[in-house]
């Protein structure tokens, strides 16, 4: 009822739930790094790049955030097909396995997967203390600021028609 009396972007609804699971994330990251620290992997120069690590994460997962929230309410049924593509992309990302057991032939394809670069820039960072590979660096991160902004002017677009479908 809320959005209907009162105008409120309703880019914040979605933003507001992504900052919050940022904190957290946050708060559980740095846990990880006195667990890592604890185990004699403790920090060196390469630490200079996590800020960027963190930025590119941080733009994905708003892009992803915004997408999602931008279509669900046209299509409720939607929400259960981003759930599977999720489960499905975090066990294709890596985390299990090293990006170099992947035969030659298919890491082109593994790496289409923007988590892969991420996952891969934390471990070469904070594990193998290592510089990460920027330049898959920097096309996670523009790609997700394209995807943000374009999900801001879909929003913006369906400003109006968001209230009368969740009303309904």
């Amino acid at each position: 009822g809320l959005m209907s009396q009162v105008y409120l972007p309703k880019q914040v609804f979605p933003l507001a739930v992504i900052l919050m699971d940022t904190v957290k994330f946050v708060l559980v990251f740095l846990l990880l790094l006195v667990f890592l620290w604890s185990y004699g992997l403790p920090p060196t120069q390469h630490y200079l790049a996590l800020p960027a690590l963190l930025l590119s994460q941080f733009l994905l997962n708003t892009a992803f955030g915004l997408f999602v929230a931008a279509l669900v309410p046209f299509i409720p049924d939607l929400r259960f097909l981003f759930e599977a593509a999720l489960f499905l992309a975090f066990f294709l990302s890596g985390i299990f396995y090293s990006v170099t057991s992947m035969p030659e032939q298919y890491a082109h394809l593994f790496y289409l997967n923007p988590m892969v670069n991420l996952i891969d820039s934390y471990r070469a960072v904070l594990m193998y203390h290592q510089w990460p590979n920027w330049e898959r660096l920097a096309v996670v991160a523009g790609v997700s600021w394209l995807a943000i902004l374009g999900m801001v002017l879909f929003i913006r677009t369906f400003d109006r028609r968001y209230p009368r479908m969740v009303e309904s």
